[in-house]
């Protein structure tokens, strides 16, 4: 069984650390706390008498850092030193080291290492957009300043010390700025993680969330069932004889690897009829409650269907999403994300840019004409256009950039 990767990020303070610990045992992985990288080359700089505000000399200490990370306690040059890099002066300069450039490079090549065989959960503020951008399983973990201030009032009175929770809150606040503006790996959320809200939730609340959606990720099956080549048999006798239904530019869909079909929307009869438009295994995203349904459910499993939340931004549904398309299968998505209600092709939505984009994959647009209006028993007819290749830069400007070109040349396939 496949291993995966799980990303938590998050702010200080949110819970990042105990969550991530849960989730790690619950499922038998290895917690890594990304932080204790950046403390191990602190400690060892302070140790050393290299002042941590001398770039140069930080980078060739952490160039020069054995770090391992084994059942809980950190080692640094073969030397135990899980208490010693949780010092308070240590936790200061942490700051100052974690914001070099050239230090980030080296903790990212040292936690790439640790998640080459998976089966790792690791938190941080830049896992999921920096070090794992491609992890199977990305959360971003968050709470109100207000909770995150209590938290860390009651740890410090815990410890018999005096804490003022005003000027806690001041201190969550400029971190958080800090984190969020500084020059290199700003903390914030991937666009394919999912916000976890821990406010009003116990650890063990959030906990079970974030084990329920790694479940919900992996219940699909890659290939396709028989029911699926009946089924699609099946629509394409029906959509032929009925609605005389003509297919054009099947040859500009890949015959092998990853690709996405990205037609315009104006009917539940879409899917069906695209599919059986093609020649390839077509998957496609269903809401959930159909899942649940006795009959249609069954059905709908083994038709290369696999389930999506409405409402809300699914993490489980893009990961098999990722995996499918990764697995040199075809993914039907809808570039304008809902049906049009006046049979026009609607506005492009970020989504499809960003799914290509993070899989790498090609995507072929598709116009889908009368399918809205089966009742007039008017022709059907769908035409594939050329493939179109994915840009690399990886920004919301170019998912929504790259999304409202698909919809330009299904437009022009009219």
């Amino acid at each position: 069984m496949k291993r995966y990767i799980i990303a938590i990020d998050g702010p200080a303070g949110a819970g990042k650390s105990t969550i991530a610990k849960a989730v790690a045992k619950r499922l038998g992985y290895t917690y890594v706390d990304s932080g204790a990288v950046y403390r191990s080359i602190t400690y060892k700089a302070m140790k050393n008498n290299v002042d941590v505000s001398d770039e140069k000399a930080v980078i060739e200490t952490a160039n020069n850092t054995s770090i391992e990370l084994k059942d809980g306690r950190v080692f640094v040059d073969g030397l135990d030193v899980s208490s010693e890099i949780r010092t308070e002066n240590v936790s200061k300069n942490t700051k100052v080291v974690a914001a070099v450039e050239g230090v980030r490079r080296v903790v990212r090549a040292i936690q790439v290492k640790m998640g080459e065989k998976g089966g790792i959960v690791m938190e941080g503020r830049d896992i999921g957009t920096e070090v794992f951008s491609n992890a199977e399983f990305k959360f971003y973990l968050d709470a109100s300043v207000e909770e995150r201030a209590k938290r860390r009032y009651r740890q410090l009175v815990e410890k018999g010390g005096k804490a003022d929770i005003e000027e806690i809150k001041r201190g969550i606040r400029e971190r958080d700025h800090k984190d969020m503006t500084r020059k290199h790996s700003p903390l914030m959320k991937a666009e394919d993680a999912i916000l976890v809200d821990s406010t009003s939730m116990t650890a063990n609340e959030v906990a079970d969330s974030i084990i329920e959606r790694i479940k919900e990720g992996e219940e699909f099956t890659i290939k396709s069932h028989w029911l699926y080549y009946a089924g699609r048999f099946m629509f394409r006798v029906l959509y032929a004889a009925i609605w005389r239904n003509r297919v054009s530019g099947h040859g500009n869909i890949p015959e092998t690897g990853g690709v996405i079909i990205a037609p315009n929307h104006m009917s539940y009869a879409d899917p069906p009829l695209v599919g059986s438009s093609m020649k390839r295994p077509l998957h496609f995203m269903a809401k959930k409650e159909l899942f649940a349904m006795p009959v249609l459910g069954f059905l709908i499993k083994r038709t290369n269907a696999f389930p999506v939340k409405r409402g809300q931004q699914d993490v489980g549904a893009f990961k098999a999403a990722f995996r499918l398309l990764q697995s040199g299968e075809a993914l039907l998505v809808f570039p304008e994300g809902t049906r049009s209600k006046d049979g026009n092709i609607g506005k492009a939505r970020a989504g499809i840019g960003m799914i290509a984009v993070n899989a790498g994959v090609p995507v072929v647009p598709v116009r889908v004409t009368n399918s809205g209006k089966l009742g007039q028993l008017k022709p059907l007819k769908v035409v594939f256009g050329k493939p179109l290749n994915p840009p690399k830069e990886k920004t919301r400007e170019s998912y929504q950039k790259f999304a409202e070109k698909i919809v330009e040349e299904i437009k022009k396939l009219g």
